[in-house]
């Protein structure tokens, strides 16, 4: 694997400790929609609840090729940002919408 692309098993360890002991995130979860993450072997999963049945009503971006923001345009306009331990390009990114559950794939490999 290419330096440039590889992950040091180190930042990925704190990025994971991270996410799993942010004390916000129980509490976002509740007051503005829940988000799941879940890493497998060439994908990264964002599951999110949201509560809007039309996909219209969601915007999903990158921001920083760091992240992912999943915002949803009521009132008020409520978002969650997603750090990933990876650089992100719009070509990485799938999704899919269905009974109110956003899956947003996102693959490890850069293309």
């Amino acid at each position: 694997m290419d330096d440039n692309q590889g992950l040091n098993l180190k930042e990925v360890e704190q990025w994971m400790d991270q996410f799993l002991e942010d004390p916000f995130t129980t509490f976002l979860d509740e007051a503005m929609f829940p988000v799941y993450l879940y890493e497998m072997c060439e994908t990264y999963l964002i599951e999110a609840q949201v509560p809007t049945s039309k996909l219209k009503n969601i915007d999903i971006y990158i921001q920083e090729q760091q992240s992912i923001i999943i915002q949803l345009k009521n009132e008020p306009t409520i978002s969650r940002e997603i750090i990933l331990p990876i650089q992100l390009q719009e070509n990485q990114i799938n999704y899919q919408f269905k009974d109110q559950v956003l899956q947003v794939l996102i693959s490890k490999k850069m293309e």
